[in-house]
């Protein structure tokens, strides 16, 4: 079965959510989810119709996403959708690898979204210099390299988990092998920023990573020392 092109305008709209609220547009064809657009500016109408036709799809839901660590919050006016937060997951893994929780809020009065955000800002979502080192904080190097480490050791051990699941050939070993490869995609290589350490520090919490220390390997320990390292070194 060949493998589901991942979106990449979908993978940076959610990673941005994870900063400050974006809109958000969900096509759906009666209780099944199949496209899901976020960003920043107001869509337009020829913007949506173009979606929904390219989708066929035959509704399209409108609102506010709220974001941090795997939580995501849907905002909307009204009623909530016939789609259930379970599909809209399984749509995320499918299309970005990203684990998230996703779920319905129906608010009064949806948060505001600024379409304008500093360039200081912007370079340090994108790990891109402000005047000190590239890749790591000054003194930096050595907890960078044990984070490295860690990392990968890690991947190992998660890919050694998905071999073993893939030959159990489980009926629900197919979602499982999805769930595996949004951890390693969650594992940043290399975490630059207090922002970004914090954001793998919290995905260090989601319950993928907590069920697979469980029942397989522990690589939340390592993990989290060595983030404590680029912890300390960032405000060294």
């Amino acid at each position: 079965m060949p493998e589901v092109a991942l979106d990449d305008d979908l993978i940076e709209g959610l990673k941005g959510a994870k900063k400050s609220p974006r809109n958000f547009a969900l096509i759906a064809k009666g209780v099944n989810p199949v496209k899901l657009l976020v960003q920043k500016k107001k869509f337009r109408d020829g913007e949506l119709a173009k979606a929904k036709a390219e989708a066929k799809g035959t509704e399209v839901i409108t609102g506010v996403l709220v974001a941090s660590g795997s939580d995501f919050a849907f905002q909307i006016l009204g009623e909530e959708p016939a789609v259930k937060p379970t599909k809209l997951k399984e749509l995320i893994v499918e299309q970005t690898e990203i684990t998230a929780k996703p779920r319905w809020e129906v608010v009064t009065a949806l948060t505001e979204v600024s379409e304008e955000e500093s360039e200081q800002g912007e370079q340090e979502s994108q790990g891109k210099p402000t005047g000190q080192a590239q890749t790591a904080p000054v003194n930096g190097q050595a907890a960078l390299s044990a984070w490295k480490a860690a990392r990968e050791e890690a991947i190992a051990k998660l890919k050694e988990v998905g071999k073993e699941i893939a030959i159990a050939n489980h009926p629900d070993s197919a979602p499982a092998l999805i769930e595996l490869k949004a951890v390693i995609a969650n594992l940043t290589a290399e975490p630059s920023t207090a922002q970004q350490i914090a954001e793998v520090e919290r995905y260090l919490d989601d319950d993928v990573v907590l069920d697979v220390c469980e029942f397989a390997h522990d690589i939340r320990t390592p993990l989290l020392e060595a983030l404590l390292q680029l912890k300390q070194a960032t405000v060294s």
